[in-house]
């Protein structure tokens, strides 16, 4: 394997449960998780390319990414969480090219409900104010959010290239239920593909990026500049961030979408859950129901 890559890549989806796992296996001490989370580096050519959004916090240079791992010990499993890992067409490819032996973990959500979680965070920060059906009725005009919102759903034709490029036994898939129901279980498995001890982290996961919105307006103004957030992410460090956010931020409970259009969404993604299930062999019917 290339010297300082990664040995495993946690690729999606987004608001499933990746950043609980990142920072459950961030402090296991048999592993190293990158200094910047989400670089996507193996991403990057295309989000450049595609220039809707992920443009600031890039990592490019193939050096300043081997970097994020400067200072793990030789023992210890590298890794990495991006997101846009799982959507984007030439990734799996890109990973291979470079580490052919990596470990790729994916957890996934009902995507309904993950489609759901995604606009509330975008809307509660300020980052959209079109209604959901607004934004599915009109991918062209609002593409970015409709890419978020509904194209990162559909995960069959995004985890097929990566089926089709690793070995089966080089990919993990869990699921966000589990992660909510049976953490334990979730750990366990995810340690044994690993090869890690389980135990030795001593913590269990966290649920983390609850929906939360800035308590006045200038936070929120400010919070929806993708630089200031970046810039905040590089200076404070994760713990001062959190008590900060603590203070000046409020959870907010997630909306309910109306029924018909609930119904519309399930309608939109059952094709390619039909298709899911048959490339995971996993019953899946409570996402079609």
């Amino acid at each position: 394997m290339a010297t300082n890559y990664p040995d495993f890549f946690i690729i999606g989806a987004a608001k499933a449960g990746t950043t609980a796992l990142h920072e459950f296996l961030d402090i296991h001490p048999q592993v190293y998780m990158s200094a910047i989370k989400e670089p996507n580096f193996f991403s990057n050519s295309e989000i450049q390319a595609q220039g809707l959004y992920y443009k600031t916090n890039n990592v490019s240079e193939r050096n300043a990414y081997r970097n994020l791992w400067t200072n793990a010990a030789p023992s210890q499993l590298k890794g990495e969480s991006s997101v846009s890992y799982i959507y984007y067409q030439n990734t799996a490819t890109n990973i291979h090219n470079a580490v052919p032996n990596a470990k790729i973990i994916a957890i996934l959500r009902d995507p309904v409900d993950r489609a759901v979680s995604h606009y509330n965070m975008d809307r509660n920060l300020g980052l959209v104010k079109a209604d959901m059906q607004s934004i599915f009725r009109d991918p062209e005009k609002f593409s970015l959010h409709y890419q978020q919102y509904f194209l990162l759903g559909n995960y069959f034709e995004q985890l097929e290239r990566y089926y089709n490029t690793f070995t089966s036994t080089q990919i993990h898939i869990c699921f966000y239920d589990q992660l909510k129901t049976q953490e334990e279980t979730l750990i366990n498995d995810l340690c044994t593909f690993l090869e890690i001890d389980p135990h030795l982290a001593n913590e269990k996961i966290e649920r983390t990026n609850i929906t939360s919105s800035p308590k006045n307006k200038l936070l929120k103004d400010l919070y929806s500049s993708q630089k200031i957030r970046t810039a905040v992410k590089t200076v404070i460090p994760e713990g001062v961030r959190k008590l900060i956010q603590d203070k000046l931020f409020e959870k907010n409970s997630v909306s309910e979408i109306d029924p018909d259009f609930k119904s519309t969404l399930k309608n939109y993604f059952s094709k390619d859950i039909v298709k899911l299930e048959s490339l995971l062999n996993k019953d899946l019917r409570t996402w079609l129901n």
